[in-house]
């Protein structure tokens, strides 16, 4: 039950929350073709954290987008 994890780990209220999302995103763990996964990450991001979603430098999820 890792995606828990990520999904705990990008509901952060802590200022580096989208560097930590990155990382997580290379974590051996995560696979974008694990729907699961994937939602855990990116959609508790997203959907659970707007204020670091969008204090966010850059999309998180464009390094997404050549993958």
């Amino acid at each position: 039950m890792c995606w828990k994890w990520f999904a705990i780990q990008v509901t952060s209220s802590r200022p580096d929350t989208p560097a930590a999302v990155r990382a997580l995103a290379r974590h051996p763990d995560f696979d974008l073709g694990t729907p699961n996964r994937v939602r855990a990450l990116v959609g508790s991001f997203a959907a659970d954290n707007p204020v670091r979603f969008c204090d966010a430098p850059v999309p998180v999820t464009a390094s997404w987008r050549t993958q």
